[in-house]
């Protein structure tokens, strides 16, 4: 026990040894655990006008409010994969939004860029997101209409 305490002693000693070279230094920071501590950085936010700091508000709340807009208009086609990724089961075609809080580990604003930046297939732990665009890009592609126009893969068919 008396070397615990000695070390600790030592520690806390080598810590304000470090804190009084800091001040010597003008460091801006002399103890990180002394939060917040006014710097240049916060001294030049702190310099923005009120004006700007409302306007940057509203263009957030703007922004956030079109998004889940977006989320709640939006379609696609989810599916579930199994551990393995060999065997999907459909969940459905839905908003993007029920999307986000069906699947754990999505976020909306990728689901909202999901044809953009994923080509609109888009993979998450095991789920698995078609873009509406993508979804019916598939069905109306040539080889399977052509299928369905000569009744190959229908029931009743010879």
């Amino acid at each position: 026990m008396f070397l615990c305490k000695a070390a600790n002693v030592a520690l806390a000693k080598h810590h304000e040894e470090i804190g009084e070279r800091r001040r010597e230094n003008n460091a801006r920071i002399i103890d990180e655990f002394d939060y917040p501590r006014a710097t240049s950085q916060s001294a030049e936010w702190a310099a923005i006008p009120h004006g700007e700091v409302i306007r940057l508000r509203l263009w957030v709340q703007r922004v956030n409010r079109e998004c889940e807009e977006r989320l709640s208009r939006e379609m696609l086609v989810v599916y579930k994969l199994n551990k393995q990724r060999t065997i999907l089961t459909p969940l459905g075609y839905m908003p993007k939004a029920e999307a986000v809080k069906t699947a754990r580990w999505v976020a909306g604003g990728e689901l909202l860029d999901l044809d953009d930046l994923y080509g609109g297939i888009f993979i998450r732990a095991d789920h698995l997101f078609i873009s509406e665009t993508k979804f019916l890009q598939g069905l109306n592609s040539r080889p399977l209409r052509s299928q369905f126009e000569r009744g190959i893969g229908c029931e009743g068919t010879p």
